[in-house]
Formats: structure tokens, sequence, C-alpha cells
């Protein structure tokens, strides 16, 4: 009687999942990225033979829970102590470092899509993690995140990933490179040195979790790995193919000119060949048709497979400091608020500024103070005093919420933090 009773307590739980919003989760059987085209058709990206097999490798699955999510056995899709660390963390930086994501969200991100990480996108993922769990046993979420994830020289899944960065299959690996293989898809875009680091890190976390001894780390860590040179047979414009071959299935076609991407990559080795003796290291285009706004060349380095050169780092969209590019909207705003007017004379001169309790100065680009310029004038001329005297007077919140409005959500540390200087481009 006991145990018909219990039959029907979970039977009605389960009936009550989907009501809960925990109804059944459908993952796509196919574990291959999408095949990308060009605008007239031809291959951007194609797909790799390997990816889709199911091989398996116990050595990365150990590796992978213990580096990513050493609780991933006994959570329910969500690790409190993990977001919570993830909150101290992200509030002493005074910005995101840590997400406190679980294998089980990360899984959810690559099944959604890998969508921008927005607060609501998270809480999504969250959801998603905890469907998965309820519906899914702990092996078959981690086959989910090990045969999608991205592993760098264009691989996704551990079966590709094997394949291009050692030329074995996941079962063929050896510790040294089951450790290594792991390490990747946390920044996928490291080089190579970086990821012999991770990897120590790694079998660290492996020797913490119990899935080997101190010695076996240190002899793993001591082995020399052997590289494969093996790259997949379409790969252009590969900044941009790769990240929409993981975030779609099936056929995805751009807008990219392959004769012109072409054209743009020659451009960029040949730029790159007659100046090395001046430091420069790598290059990276982006061009746009301007009635359309389409792309038609994507070039994030002249080399996506070069390690030492940190190829697989993204030029187009890299944060940087962006210099005079903010001056005009520190403009409009002093225009828009009623401050200045174009024709308003603003003094170009030699200026102390006092910000955090000590003074600095700035020169213009050609070290010269032009006296009493037009505002219009000092915008269209680049001076970097009138710009920051504005800056002062409006206040750096205000300039700092402007941006904000506009669209510059990578300033993400607060008015203090920029000060004036966010007139001269010192935020990335």
């Amino acid at each position: 009687m006991r145990k018909r009773r219990k039959r029907f307590v979970i039977g009605g739980l389960v009936l009550l999942l989907p009501a809960l919003g925990l109804r059944p989760v459908s993952v796509p059987d196919t574990t291959a990225p999408a095949t990308v085209l060009s605008a007239d058709g031809s291959l951007l990206f194609g797909r790799d033979a390997a990816t889709g097999r199911t091989s398996r490798s116990a050595l990365t699955e150990a590796a992978v829970v213990a580096v990513e999510d050493r609780r991933f056995r006994v959570h329910p899709g969500i690790d409190p102590l993990a977001l919570a660390r993830a909150a101290r963390d992200n509030l002493y930086a005074g910005r995101v470092v840590s997400g406190g994501s679980t294998i089980s969200m990360q899984a959810a991100r690559i099944l959604r899509g890998n969508r921008p990480r927005t607060f609501s996108q998270k809480l999504r993922e969250m959801l998603l993690a905890v469907r998965l769990e309820v519906w899914m046993s702990k092996d078959e979420i981690l086959q989910v995140w090990l045969s999608r994830a991205y592993f760098g020289r264009g691989a996704y899944g551990q079966e590709a990933g094997a394949q291009a960065w050692f030329g074995k299959t996941p079962a063929d690996l050896s510790l040294p490179e089951a450790a290594f293989l792991a390490g990747i898809p946390q920044r996928p875009s490291r080089g190579t040195a970086e990821l012999l680091q991770r990897q120590r890190t790694v079998l660290a976390a492996m020797v913490r979790s119990g899935s080997l001894t101190q010695t076996e780390a240190d002899d793993a860590a001591g082995l020399e790995l052997s590289f494969a040179e093996r790259r997949p047979q379409a790969l252009h414009a590969a900044h941009l193919t790769v990240g929409l071959a993981g975030r779609y299935s099936g056929v995805v076609r751009t807008t990219i000119d392959l004769a012109l991407q072409e054209r743009v990559e020659a451009l960029a080795r040949g730029h790159l060949t007659g100046r090395r003796e001046q430091h420069l290291g790598n290059v990276a285009a982006l061009v746009l048709e301007n009635e359309t706004g389409r792309i038609l060349a994507y070039l994030g380095s002249s080399d996506y497979f070069d390690g030492r050169a940190r190829g697989a780092n993204d030029g187009v969209r890299m944060l940087r400091q962006p210099g005079s590019a903010l001056k005009p909207f520190v403009y409009g705003l002093a225009f828009e608020t009623g401050l200045v007017g174009p024709e308003t004379e603003l003094l170009d001169e030699e200026t102390p500024f006092v910000e955090a309790g000590a003074a600095f100065s700035a020169e213009n680009y050609d070290r010269r103070y032009h006296g009493s310029v037009a505002a219009r004038v000092a915008l269209a001329s680049s001076f970097n005093i009138p710009a920051l005297k504005l800056a002062d007077r409006l206040g750096p919140d205000a300039v700092l919420g402007a941006l904000r409005r506009q669209g510059f959500l990578s300033l993400d540390r607060d008015a203090e933090h920029y000060g004036i200087g966010i007139a001269l481009g010192n935020g990335e």
C-alpha cells in the first residue's frame, strides 16, 4: 500500500511540472554548427566532418566538471554558493568578473543560441537549466555541453576539438591533452601559452576534486604537448562566421562578399608584412555598405589561428579607448542643455583640472593652444582643452549618462572612475 501511495505522489508531481513551467526540453539531435554562406552562396564556414560524433573521454569529462562546476553532480541546475561567490566578486571588483554559471546553465545558454548576457537572459538560462535537470540525467546534460561547446580553431564539440588540436578522438587523449582541451571553452581566444597556463589550473582543480593525485597532476603538467596543424576546409571571415556557426543551426546566409573578403585578407597580410619592423602585430577591418549597413567584409585579425599574435581575438569588436570619437557627444549634450551654442567662444589655453584631489593638465595633438575659438571650430579641430572644460561644467555623471543613453553600454564603471577624461576617450 505504501509503495502504491509513493508511486501516486511521484506521478502527481510529474504531472504538475509542466504547470510550473518545467515542461520537457527539446534538445536538437544535431551537434554540428551551422554552415555559413556568403551573399552569393559560397561556403564561408563548412561543417567539420568530425563534429556530430559522440565518442567520449572520461578524462575530459572529469576535467570539465572539476574546473567548470565542481558541485555539478549535487546541485539542481543552479548553484547558490557559486552565485553568491560571483556576486561577492563582482561587488568587490565594481564590475562583472564572474557569472556563477553551472554546467547546466552553460548548456542552457548554448541551447538558446549564446544570446547577449543580460540579466533577463540569465534568468531564462536558469529556468532552462532547472528544466534540463528535471527531465535529463547529469550525464546527458554534460554531453549537451561537451558536444556543443566551442573549443577554438573553428571546432564545436569535444570530438572536433580533439581533432583540431591533437588530431585524435577524445577517447585517445592523454591526461595533459584532456586537461588542455577542458580549459579552452572558458576563453577560446587565448593564445597557446595562456592555454597552457589554464591547463595547470585545470589539473589543480582535478586534484582538489579528487580526480587526480598531486603527483599525477605534476607529471601531466611537465609533459610537452604536440599540437596538430589542422584547419577547417573552409573558413573565411572567421571571427564572424565561427560565432554565427555556434549560435545557429542549419544554413546561415550572410551579406559577406567573398571576393571582397579575400581581397581585404590579402591587403591585411601585405600591410603587416611591410611593417613588422614597426612592431605592428595585427590588423582588423570592417567594410560596410553605407546605404544599407550590410557587412561586406569582416576581418577580426590577420590570422585567426595565430596563437602568438592572439589571432582569435576579434579586433573589430574588441573594446578599446576611442580617443576623440566621444567629443561630439559631449558637445551635443552641451548644445542640448543650452550650456553653449555652436558659436559660443571657448578658450583653448593651458588649464589645470582637479580630480580626486590631484591636478592635471592636458595638451592638444599639435602641442599648441589656440586661444578663443568658436565651439564648432573647437569640435571640428578636436581640441582637447575645450572638450574637457565642457565635460567639467556638465559634470562626469551627466556626460556618462548621455553616452549610455546613446548605447555606449560598455562604459560600465561609475562616473568617478572615468572623470572628465571620458571626453577624451579614457573609457573602453
